[in-house]
């Protein structure tokens, strides 16, 4: 007989081959660290807690009627007398979703009862491994005993005992047993895991996947830490399950010390709730649930948190006040083309997320969107909502858009050998104070390339746009609605000729551009509300853009050229780099662009824009606008993100000088950075930093240092956070966050208010 039983061999061999790696947590003595660790997650920490007594009566895996019993050995001798199969020499057993392997199997047919001797590994239906030098089964695998019996998971975590007793073919229970994911130290073998945990008995319950503990010690590096009569959590497969979520412990300036108490339900598979109640000594209950539910079409949760403070101490003592926020997301399908879905927000105040650390953001935004894509051709409608977070913001200025539809369409036969493609967008929105705005717009477009034999790409173009306006309220014509139409056609060429050198480490291509565009002069722009075209930045990606603004309310217009090149070189590795460079002229009719574009003259300012990538682990890229007559840097951006051995580094670089047109009436210099660098294998240190260098100040600062291994993450951070807005002051916070894999994780952190200078 030959069977193919080699998943079974590669399990087993698993078991006993994991080779450690070289850690500090190997070292002789105990570990303050990870004591306090540990310390924080046992008095923090609470999962779920259950009895489980004698046998648990639970649903059997299934094994198909009529499977039989399957041997693969060296050696098989059966004795007629007795009615016994024994089986020596590497022998293999399989029963449906079973299987045992051992030097030795008796199969005693009379009783259904099998006695395994000599390297046992029995597999379970669930993948899971048991060993033990011997084991007696019977009624196929439903019940039986097993000797200093060892469990290995399908993740590697493990469960031994001095004895095992199984029962109803899912349930087993170990006695004198102790349970870890942990790998033991290979230079020390006999040294305790990092952490274990100990129990007179040990129930494994295999239907439920669940294990359940009685008189449970909690150890770390073998030293006892803490204690309970009955403890539980889900066994390694489980991904989902009812209970109490790791606590939390914060202290902040603005509600004093919380504890967070998450409690996780599991309502369905396909829906489940989490409450999340923090207690705090100064403001009293935060309340905070998260429902999640996943449907045949697509999914959405929805997050309100609420507190009535009481402040019950500190300068605003006896103030009681009502706050809270809602966070809504989904996103659906009807079929593979079209979607639909939100996201919602609606906060009390405006400091109240920030003040609980629940969101960092400036600003929120709302809206609601149906989405069509079918190949080339796109549909999308969306309606926003936004609310500024901060003291600068202003209400009533802030509009409100509903709707703003677009619709790209390609046509799929060529027109006159070329593409065309037809643009479509309706915006509509209004304010409370200001200006409303609705506007209709159309494009019609055309382009086509021909290449010469000498490899010259002419690419010939044309457009014709059109707008519907209908607009209140706009500066300079308080209360006086306007309607009006503006077309804008325009015609245009560009050329382009590459020239390729191909060598021998890979290939180089030079490719000068020239473009040159035909529209009349922009009309009526004093008329229109600008809500999409306010900002500006002219760089590489627009240089050859045949309408440098980005939205629709505002237009180019004139007689306009663009002259550069690029140029990119690859090395057959796959490295390579891409430089892009050039500059606009105005040569006729109106220019559209105002001051502090770089496009308000004549000539713009000179652009330049690089990638670089010259090996894998390794990126720069650069963007930079020069002055076209002094060659000053007026605007430049520098991103650099690589990896060296164990360094790890990433950082960004902006530098502009004052726009005053463009609301930026100072100049911006700072650099962000984010730096990780491992140790070892185990243990990594962080560190990160946004630095003001214009105004010589910090915006923000990190320093943290995080250990990980298979069962254990631990993490120490300090934040240096500088915000400053009415109730939000500048704070210097230490968190320490601890997760017991398999288990569960704690976290405790604590913010200062930081003195300002």
């Amino acid at each position: 007989m030959n069977f193919n039983h080699g998943s079974l061999k590669n399990s087993s061999a698993t078991a006993g081959r994991e080779k450690a790696l070289p850690r500090l947590f190997c070292m002789g003595g105990f570990s303050l660290f990870a004591l306090v660790c540990a310390l924080i997650m046992f008095v923090f920490a609470s999962p779920a807690i259950a009895a489980v007594e004698g046998r648990v009566k639970v649903k059997i895996a299934k094994v198909k009627p009529g499977t039989k019993l399957l041997f693969e050995s060296e050696k098989m001798t059966y004795y007629k007398n007795r009615d016994t199969v024994v089986a020596t020499g590497n022998v293999h057993l399989y029963y449906g979703p079973y299987a045992l392997r051992a030097d030795r199997i008796d199969w005693m047919r009379r009783t259904d009862k099998v006695v395994a001797k000599g390297n046992v590994v029995f597999r379970d239906a669930n993948g899971n491994l048991v060993n033990a030098p011997y084991a007696v089964l019977v009624d196929k695998f439903r019940e039986g005993f097993l000797r200093s019996v060892s469990v290995v998971f399908t993740n590697n975590a493990k469960l031994a005992g001095v004895s095992a007793e199984r029962y109803d073919g899912n349930i087993t229970i170990l006695n004198k047993a102790v349970y870890s994911p942990c790998k033991t130290c290979q230079e020390h073998p006999e040294k305790a895991p990092l952490w274990q945990i100990k129990a007179v008995k040990v129930t494994h319950d295999e239907a439920k996947k669940t294990i359940y503990y009685k008189d449970a010690k909690f150890e770390f590096f073998g030293t006892p830490i803490a204690y309970l009569p009955y403890f539980s959590h889900p066994d390694p497969t489980v991904k989902r399950k009812t209970g109490l979520i790791s606590p939390g412990l914060s202290f902040a300036r603005h509600y004093g010390a919380g504890l967070t108490v998450p409690l996780f339900i599991n309502l369905a598979p396909n829906y489940d709730l989490t409450l999340s109640p923090t207690f705090t000594t100064r403001q009293g209950l935060l309340g905070q649930f998260e429902w999640r539910h996943r449907t045949r079409t697509g999914a959405y949760f929805i997050r309100p948190t609420g507190i009535y403070e009481f402040n019950w101490y500190g300068p605003d003592t006896g103030r009681k006040r009502l706050r809270g926020s809602l966070e809504s997301a989904g996103r659906f399908a009807f079929n593979k083309t079209w979607s639909w879905g939100w996201n919602l927000w609606a906060v009390s105040d405006d400091t109240f997320l920030n003040s609980y650390g629940l969101e960092s953001d400036s600003d929120l935004v709302s809206d609601v969107f149906l989405t069509g894509l079918s190949g080339r051709n796109y549909f999308n409608a969306q309606a926003f909502y936004f609310r500024g977070l901060l003291a600068t913001d202003r209400k009533s200025t802030t509009p409100v858009v509903h709707p703003v539809i677009d619709y790209n369409l390609v046509f799929s036969e060529s027109v006159f050998g070329g593409e065309m493609g037809f643009d479509a967008n309706v915006m509509s929105l209004s304010r409370t104070k200001g200006a409303d705005s609705n506007r209709l717009s159309a494009d019609l477009h055309w382009k086509r390339t021909f290449t010469s034999a000498a490899g010259v790409q002419t690419t010939p173009f044309w457009s014709l746009r059109g707008d519907v306006y209908n607009t209140r309220n706009v500066a300079g014509s308080p209360n006086a609605t306007d309607n009006f139409v503006r077309v804008m056609p325009s015609i245009g060429v560009e050329y382009s000729w590459p020239f390729i050198s191909l060598l021998d480490w890979g290939a180089q291509t030079f490719t000068p551009v020239a473009q040159i565009i035909a529209s009349p002069g922009e009309v009526k722009a004093g008329r229109i509300s600008n809500e999409d075209s306010q900002t500006i930045e002219f760089d590489d990606i627009n240089l050859f853009s045949r309408n440098k603004f980005d939205g629709l309310d505002r237009v180019e217009g004139g007689v306009r050229a663009s002259l550069g090149f690029k140029y990119r070189i690859e090395h057959a590795s796959g490295g390579y780099a891409a430089f892009t460079f050039g500059e606009a002229f105005h040569l006729a009719g109106r220019n559209s662009f105002g001051a502090d574009t770089g496009l308000q003259s004549a000539r713009s300012d000179f652009v330049g824009g690089l990638q670089f990538y010259p090996f894998k682990g390794f990126s720069l890229g650069s963007r930079i606008r020069l002055d076209k007559n002094t060659f000053a840097i007026k605007r430049h951006e520098l991103d650099i993100e690589g990896r060296y051995g164990r360094l790890w580094g990433k950082a960004l670089y902006t530098r502009l000088k004052a726009q005053p047109a463009q609301g930026m009436p100072l100049d911006r210099e700072e650099v962000d950075t984010n730096f990780s660098f491992n140790l070892n294998d185990n243990w990594k240190v962080l560190a990160g930093a946004r630095y003001d260098i214009e105004n010589n100040d910090i915006i923000e600062e990190s320093f943290g240092i995080n250990y990980d291994d298979e069962c254990f993450n631990a993490t120490l951070s300090v934040e240096n956070r500088f915000t400053r807005d009415r109730d939000i002051r500048r704070d210097f916070k230490v968190s320490l966050s601890v997760v017991l894999k398999t288990v569960g994780g704690s976290s405790v952190s604590t913010t200062a208010n930081r003195a300002v200078r």
